[in-house]
């Protein structure tokens, strides 16, 4: 299997960290807009090639939802969002351990809530995205037949294969998203709906904030608006 772990850190948006602990065997890819960072481990890519009219928020979702487009050639993606740190250094072992070799994408499920409507009012009551933007957002689904309490899964800690049908999902899920909210997780079961492809839940070891593989995820840099 060629596994490939990857993550992003544009605007300042977070801390640069290098993995206290990382696998040799894995090839470690992080995006960036700062030409100065190095590191021993991260293979660093510019981000030039995206298109310059997506603001910083935007950049940063096409890179998350497209592994197929920009990452080398591999067979399973593990995105994780740049303000984690590693606990684990057997990445194979993981993905035995989660139980993720037989499915197509495992997350963590979402700690408070199970359906998108739900979120989408949450999101609009915290001021984290225009309340029309996901009004019409929300509107579109419901129309389309999408149901409520369909699921509800946290977006930093993913692992998905490389085949058809995820890479179907991934371009609904960055066209969702760049035609209305940047949230990515008002639209990321929607579009999982959409193919047919079950998201799978990780199971038994904490959630994405607490859990055997990640440390304690450390305070972003500053907050994107949500016009950023």
């Amino acid at each position: 299997m060629k596994i490939i772990i990857y993550s992003v850190n544009i605007g300042g948006y977070d801390m640069f960290k290098t993995p206290k602990n990382y696998d040799p065997n894995v090839r470690y890819i992080l995006f960036t807009d700062n030409k100065y960072f190095k590191s021993d481990i991260w293979e660093v890519n510019h981000i030039d090639f995206i298109d310059n009219n997506f603001d910083f928020r935007l950049k940063a979702r096409y890179l998350k939802t497209n592994p197929h487009k920009v990452l080398p050639k591999h067979d399973i993606s593990i995105w994780i969002d740049h303000c984690f740190d590693y606990k684990f250094s057997n990445v194979e072992s993981m993905i035995n351990e989660i139980g993720f070799k037989d499915k197509n994408i495992m997350l963590y499920q979402h700690d408070e809530r199970n359906c998108i409507y739900k979120e989408g009012t949450k999101v609009s009551k915290l001021c984290l995205e225009l309340p029309e933007v996901v009004d019409t957002q929300m509107l579109k689904y419901r129309n389309e037949g999408y149901p409520e309490n369909f699921g509800l899964f946290q977006s930093g800690f993913m692992f998905r294969k490389n085949n058809k049908i995820v890479n179907d999902f991934n371009d609904i899920w960055w066209n969702e998203i760049k035609n209305h909210s940047g949230r990515d997780q008002l639209s990321q079961v929607y579009s999982s709906w959409k193919v047919g492809l079950p998201i799978n839940t990780i199971k038994g070891f904490g959630d994405v904030y607490s859990n055997k593989f990640l440390f304690t995820k450390v305070k972003h840099n500053k907050r994107w608006s949500k016009e950023s």
